[in-house]
């Protein structure tokens, strides 16, 4: 089987890489071809003011020999630090024109930086409809890659401790909280209390239909007053093992929101949210986006 070469892939957070990598899978399975790409270490936002809201451990999280720990990549996707072709080491973007002429004689590539944002649609109707004609059709190629995405055994062990229903919370502040422009995915530090308000808000709502929730974030005293206040409505919070480093954490976090109901993030968008709904329940929703009916759709 061939390998397409993805020469421009991901070097965000890891929300954001985990998605790509399942839409790009998905597109090579479609090529009937098999993917390789190499993980770039993360160094942060451009910004200085922006790199530095960067959690300590997200240098520690990202890092492929400690993803590769945890979660296993589809079947047709190899994920390298780095590639060797000829005589060249493939560890960052590849901008050289020589470069890039190398690797096309070697390999079919994929030249297109993602970046992270896109959705299922988006990216069907960008890069795969020559493939597959109906959305429909893209999304059942796209379960069936994201089925393959697994985890460790010990977080296994973890997953089959959970209860059969909950609802997730994603409280996603840090670099996500800025001021000046703002691109539609973040909120600006003016509108975090509306954030606050909005999250509360989704809280009661969903305490009417589940018994058992589950808050994750980066920044433990912004969960907490979450936590609190769901406990306060005489609810249930599930936790991850004690023992991990909040590095460890990251993973334990991913594949709890793959088991629940429904994940909702706080905040405008979150790929760290999105993808285990990609691969798991199929639900996401930004709490921006509150309606109650609605939130039992992923639009």
């Amino acid at each position: 089987m061939r390998t397409i070469y993805w020469t421009k892939p991901t070097e965000s957070g890891l929300g954001d890489r985990l998605s790509d990598i399942l839409f790009m899978s998905t597109y090579a399975r479609l090529h009937q071809s098999n993917l390789l790409l190499t993980w770039t270490v993360y160094r942060g936002h451009e910004k200085t003011e922006t790199r530095a809201l960067d959690p300590a451990f997200r240098y520690v999280d990202s890092r492929l020999e400690n993803v590769k720990k945890y979660i296993n990549f589809p079947n047709n996707t190899i994920v390298e630090p780095f590639v060797q072709v000829e005589t060249y080491k493939t560890k960052n973007w590849i901008i050289n024109d020589d470069e890039i002429r190398i690797i096309r004689l070697n390999y079919p590539t994929f030249e297109f930086a993602l970046g992270g944002g896109n959705d299922p649609r988006r990216f069907w109707l960008a890069y795969c409809q020559d493939k597959v004609s109906t959305y429909e059709e893209f999304q059942q190629h796209l379960d069936a890659v994201g089925k393959e995405f697994s985890f460790c055994e010990e977080i296994n062990k973890y997953l089959s401790s959970l209860p059969d229903r909950f609802a997730s919370f994603h409280i996603r502040r840090g670099d996500k909280i800025r001021s000046g422009e703002i691109d539609g995915m973040h909120v600006h530090t003016n509108e975090l209390k509306e954030l606050n308000q909005l999250t509360y808000k989704c809280i009661d709502v969903f305490c009417d239909r589940y018994d058992n929730f589950f808050i994750c974030g980066d920044q433990d005293e912004k969960k907490k007053e979450f936590i609190d206040y769901i406990i306060s409505k005489k609810k249930n919070i599930i936790t991850v093992p004690s023992y991990l480093d909040k590095w460890q954490q990251t993973y334990f976090d991913l594949a709890t929101m793959t088991k629940s109901a429904i994940n909702i993030t706080s905040n405008r968008y979150s790929a760290f949210s999105r993808f285990p709904s990609l691969i798991g329940n199929k639900r996401y929703k930004s709490v921006f986006q509150l309606d109650q009916e609605g939130y039992y759709e992923d639009r």
